[in-house]
Formats: C-alpha cells, sequence, structure tokens
C-alpha cells in the first residue's frame, strides 16, 4: 500500500480530533502526516519527506502515532507519549498492580465512568491509549510488546 501524504486540512482535522479528545494545549507537532494503510497516522521529519514518497512503503517509514477509527485517533504507545504530556483530559492513571497487568495485555477495570479513547498512564509515564468503556479499559498493547507472565 502506498503512502498518502496529508494535507494541511486532514493535519488539521486529527490535531481538532486530539484537542476533542484530550484537550491538548502548546502541542506542536512539527512533522510531515503520513496515512497508510488500515488508516494509520505516521510521523515524518519534512526534510526526510521532501525526497519524495511515491515509492516506498509506509509500513517501513516514520514513527507510527495511530490509527483513525471513526473519526477519533487512538493513539500508539510512542503516540500516547508525545502527546500526553500536554493532554489536559482523558488521562487515566492506574496504580502499579494495574499497569502491571496492563503490559501483560489484559483488561482492567477502573472506579470510573468513561466513554472513548483515555491515555494511560502510570507515574510520569505514559503506556498507549485505551478504549474506556463503563470502567473498562480495553487493552490495545501489541503482542509482540506485551511483557510475559513469569
Amino acid at each position: 500500500m502506498k503512502a498518502k501524504v496529508l494535507n494541511k486540512k486532514e493535519v488539521k482535522r486529527i490535531v481538532n480530533s486530539l484537542d476533542e479528545q484530550y484537550s491538548v494545549s502548546g502541542l506542536k507537532l512539527d512533522y510531515v502526516f503520513v496515512l497508510g494503510s488500515e488508516d494509520k497516522i505516521y510521523l515524518i521529519d519534512k526534510k526526510f519527506a521532501e525526497l519524495g514518497l511515491s515509492d516506498l512503503r509506509v509500513n517501513s517509514l516514520g514513527l507510527y502515532f495511530g490509527k483513525l477509527e471513526n473519526g477519533k485517533v487512538r493513539l500508539s504507545i510512542e503516540g500516547s507519549q508525545i502527546v500526553g504530556p500536554f493532554a489536559g483530559r482523558g488521562v487515566v492513571v492506574l496504580s502499579r498492580s494495574q499497569i502491571a497487568g496492563w503490559v501483560r495485555g489484559n483488561n482492567v477495570y477502573i472506579d470510573a465512568d468513561c466513554d472513548g479513547f483515555v491515555l494511560v498512564k502510570h507515574g510520569d509515564d505514559f503506556f498507549g491509549s485505551s478504549k474506556c468503556s463503563k470502567g473498562t479499559l480495553f487493552n490495545y498493547v501489541p503482542k509482540n510488546r506485551r511483557i510475559r507472565a513469569s
């Protein structure tokens, strides 16, 4: 699948979605946004993008930032680490035992009524994003990035 470099209007739609979801302020994403297969969003340095992307495969290029799902952005682990420090809302802080289950691929139950995508945090670290519904955080940690139970 070939990459599609997003224009300013499309990038603004993504940034507005992030602002709506997480109330980000002061976030400067000075990158080229590229849309790959399955609505995956990648970030590429502007200087690198000037070389041309017409014949390159996007799954071997740039930083995987997140995925578009129903007009919202589900951030990757790296995407949550970029956006998280600027988020004014939509951040769920987990305890040590909860984050231990999270990084092993388990859904986590919290004492909060939430709906939509949230950022998952423990201490000062962001661990990705999750869909939250009726107190359940659904795990999106890829299998190859989970910590195996010992």
